[in-house]
């Protein structure tokens, strides 16, 4: 079910021109149906891996983010409690939210985006 009003009634201009939210923009475009992948092969999982350009969009935010503050203490939070930290902090941020596993959307979709395959049936 949708919402039935919006998260935010007003986003200050400054705040949507930061490099995190552009970027954040830029990768809502990868889960977008286009000509070569249209909605029926998005919920079907048939539209294979990402393209180079999808995966510049999704490293860039990935730049972006490991950038970050919280993400800069997650990052010592998890390499001091944990062994998942195993390879660069990017690489673990994309197996973690951006891997698609078992024809399923991948975490950043299903929790950013929703589910698709859900949405429709």
């Amino acid at each position: 079910a949708c919402a039935k009003r919006p998260l935010f009634a007003h986003v200050a201009p400054e705040i949507l021109a930061r490099p995190t939210t552009l970027a954040l923009v830029r990768v809502f475009d990868v889960f977008q149906p286009s000509e070569t992948c249209n909605l029926e092969d998005l919920v079907n999982d048939s539209c294979g891996d990402y393209s180079a350009f999808e995966h510049a969009a999704i490293d860039e935010f990935l730049e972006q983010v490991t950038r970050t503050s919280v993400m800069r203490a997650a990052f010592r939070h998890i390499t001091k409690s944990s062994k998942i930290a195993t390879g660069s902090w990017k690489e673990v941020l994309f197996r973690l939210w951006f891997q698609r596993r078992g024809g399923k959307p991948c975490v950043f979709e299903h929790i950013f985006l929703g589910n698709l395959a859900e949405d429709i049936s």
